[in-house]
C-alpha cells in the first residue's frame, strides 16, 4: 500500500483496528507482533527488547491475552543457573496470529481499493454552500 501524500491537500484512508471478545479483551498489531518475534526467537528479553518494549511489560500483555482469553498464549520453561529459559507460542496463540493476519490481507484490500477511489475524487477549488465552521446555520 502507498501512503505517500505529495501535498497537504492529499488525503488517504487509514485504519486502526483490533479484535474484541469478552470483558474488554483487545488484541491489537502490537499484540501480534510481539506473538510472531516470539514464534521466532522463543525468548521473551529479547522479543520485548526489539520491539521497544520492557521485559515487564511484554510479560503483562501475554498475561493480558492469556487470561482474557481464558487459554494460555505461551509455555514457558526454565533455564538452568544463567538463564536461557524458553517461551514458546502455544497452538491458541498461533491461531491468533493466523486470525488476525487473514483479517489483515482484507482490511489492506480495502484500505488500498478505497484510497484508490480517492485519488481519483479530487478537490474542485470550488467554495462551500454552507460555513460549515459557523454555528449559525
Amino acid at each position: 500500500m502507498n501512503n505517500s501524500l505529495s501535498n497537504k491537500n492529499d488525503l488517504n484512508l487509514g485504519i486502526k483496528y483490533w479484535l474484541k471478545g469478552f470483558e474488554n479483551f483487545t488484541l491489537g498489531y502490537g499484540d501480534v507482533i510481539l506473538i510472531k518475534s516470539l514464534i521466532i526467537t522463543e525468548n521473551l528479553t529479547k522479543s520485548s527488547s526489539e520491539l521497544g518494549y520492557s521485559y515487564k511489560y511484554g510479560w503483562s500483555k501475554l498475561r493480558k491475552i492469556s487470561k482474557s482469553t481464558n487459554r494460555p498464549i505461551v509455555k514457558t520453561s526454565k533455564g538452568g543457573s544463567g538463564g536461557g529459559g524458553t517461551v514458546k507460542v502455544t497452538p491458541w496463540g498461533e491461531y491468533l496470529v493466523e486470525l488476525f493476519d487473514m483479517i489483515n490481507l482484507k482490511v489492506d484490500k480495502f484500505t488500498d481499493d478505497m484510497n484508490m477511489l480517492i485519488s481519483q475524487k479530487r478537490f474542485k477549488g470550488h467554495k462551500p454552500e454552507k460555513n460549515y465552521l459557523s454555528n449559525n446555520p
